[in-house]
């Protein structure tokens, strides 16, 4: 309960507003201020206890998030540094005793790189070796795309959209795409920017889109099978061929149908025990030729940047 102030005392002042909030409405030099230490010291101050950012205007707090976003790209782009710097330091030798560079960077590295990535931020090799090539061809191959993930423009899922579609390019190619590109990035959700990357690939290289498309039916096609997060089994494929595709889906599809239609009757007699059975165990399909699976090959500098 609030005491009465004591006689010849004035009640305790409101702290004022931090004058500082007003700089993050649309547009205003805090909403359009580059990521960096001192945004990041400025914006945590202003967000306060738990980040509730309890005297900012809701113009004020969009632009307090726009601005955790672009730090979040900063620190990114930071950490893909790193692991530039740890490529530079387990630069493999090219037959001549020299490593083969792009610009400061080498084009080979020890295959001992993953697991020191995987070891230290706690993900699987796999993820390192991704992560390990993104770096490299965002300052190798994709500087401007780099750039853009620094100062907050993209965030690290779209700048990874942007290096995977133009993997499949040349330098040469991969440089032109690039161009192209810097002036459309803003507005774009990822869905959209990937689009875009797409049809820039083959725009810059129309000659390659066939050749792109046999080489990932040959050698990355894959199916991947995992619990979903309801305890459901999920399954997508990759890197098939059109018709092979186009077969296995309306065969998924028919599936479902008679799943849903012969599972409701089911559920209500019996409950989950006889679901568990409703279709039978599901034969098993080799595909043989050219369909046939392979596995993906460990990435390098050069695989990157197919």
């Amino acid at each position: 309960m609030t005491q009465p102030p004591a006689p010849g005392h004035e009640p305790a002042e409101e702290p004022a507003r931090d004058s500082r909030l007003a700089a993050f409405t649309e547009g205003g030099p805090g909403d359009t201020c580059l990521p960096g230490p001192e945004l990041a010291a400025t914006i945590a101050e202003l967000s306060g206890l738990e980040w509730r950012c309890h005297d900012a205007t809701d113009e004020e707090l969009i632009g307090l998030l726009g601005r955790w976003d672009a730090i979040g790209s900063w620190a990114e782009a930071g950490k893909l540094g790193v692991v530039r710097e740890l490529l530079r330091r387990r630069a493999r030798p090219g037959l001549l005793g020299t490593p083969s560079m792009h610009g400061d960077l080498p084009d080979r590295w020890e295959d001992g790189v993953e697991h020191e990535v995987s070891s230290a931020l706690g993900i699987s090799l796999r993820s390192a070796d991704n992560l390990t090539c993104l770096a490299w061809d965002l300052q190798a191959r994709l500087p401007g795309i780099g750039a853009a993930l620094a100062n907050g423009t993209l965030t690290p899922l779209k700048a990874r959209i942007i290096s995977d579609e133009l993997k499949v390019l040349n330098d040469e190619h991969a440089a032109e795409a690039e161009k192209l590109l810097l002036d459309q990035l803003d507005g774009q959700t990822p869905a959209q920017l990937g689009r875009l990357a797409a049809h820039t690939v083959c725009t810059v290289d129309p000659d390659g889109a066939a050749r792109r498309r046999e080489y990932a039916e040959r050698e990355e096609a894959r199916v991947r099978f995992w619990r979903d997060n309801g305890g459901a089994c999920a399954l997508a494929a990759f890197g098939l061929p059109t018709d092979a595709a186009l077969a296995a889906n309306d065969a998924i599809n028919d599936r479902a149908v008679a799943y849903k239609e012969r599972a409701a009757p089911a559920r209500r007699a019996d409950g989950p025990a006889a679901r568990a059975g409703v279709l039978g165990s599901p034969q098993r399909h080799h595909p043989a030729g050219p369909h046939r699976l392979r596995p993906r090959r460990a990435s390098r500098a050069g695989q990157c940047r197919r």
